[in-house]
């Protein structure tokens, strides 16, 4: 928890990472999934796809 919200960060080894139900199921305000692929994009409003490769912008995003 940071500033009273919940954050969540899920690791996928898939290139093209379903979304799952850890937003919903944990009542998170964002969900990074860190996975092997190339480019950051947010697959839901509160859902950023995160390449591994780019995991040192993790706490910039969240603070």
């Amino acid at each position: 928890m940071f500033s009273g919200k919940r954050f969540g960060v899920e690791f996928k080894f898939n290139e093209a990472p379903k979304v799952t139900s850890a937003l919903s199921d944990l009542s998170l305000d964002h969900l990074w999934v860190i996975y092997p692929g190339m480019m950051c994009y947010p697959a839901h409003e509160k859902i950023t796809m995160l390449p591994l490769a780019e995991i040192f912008r993790l706490p910039g995003e969240i603070g």
